[in-house]
C-alpha cells in the first residue's frame, strides 16, 4: 500500500520531466519577462563623484553642526582637550573650517556628478 505524502501542495515531478522544464528561472525561454540587475537599468545611473560628494557633504555637514553646537555653544567638549585650555578655541576654528571644505568639495563633487548624467 502506498503512503501519501504529507503535504498534499508537494508533489513529486514525472520521471520524464527535466530540470529546465521545473525551473523556468534557469530557463530564460520560459521567462515572460527578464529579470535584470538593478545597476543594469537604463533609469539608474551610478557615478563615483555623486557617491563621493554626497559623503563629504554628509561628513561635512555633520562637522559643522557637531563643531557649533557641541563645541562652541554647549562646550560638551572640545576637539583637542590635551592642549593647554587657551589653544582649545584655534582647533575648534580648524574643525569647522574643515567641515566647511568637506562641505564645499562636496556639492562641487554632487554637482559634476548630475551634469555627467544629463550629459
Amino acid at each position: 500500500m502506498a503512503s501519501a505524502p504529507l503535504c498534499p501542495a508537494i508533489r513529486s515531478a514525472p520521471a520524464s520531466s527535466t530540470p529546465t522544464q521545473l525551473s523556468p528561472t534557469r530557463n530564460p525561454e520560459a521567462r515572460s519577462t527578464p529579470r535584470r540587475r538593478a545597476a543594469h537599468r537604463g533609469h539608474l545611473s551610478w557615478s563615483n563623484k555623486l557617491l563621493a560628494g554626497s559623503l563629504l557633504v554628509g561628513w561635512g555637514l555633520f562637522n559643522s553642526v557637531e563643531g557649533v553646537i557641541d563645541h562652541q555653544i554647549l562646550g560638551v567638549h572640545h576637539v583637542n582637550e590635551a592642549m593647554p585650555r587657551d589653544q582649545w578655541v584655534f582647533w575648534d576654528i580648524g574643525f569647522l573650517a574643515w567641515g566647511v571644505v568637506m562641505l564645499i568639495a562636496g556639492a562641487l563633487l554632487v554637482r559634476a556628478g548630475r551634469r555627467e548624467r544629463v550629459a
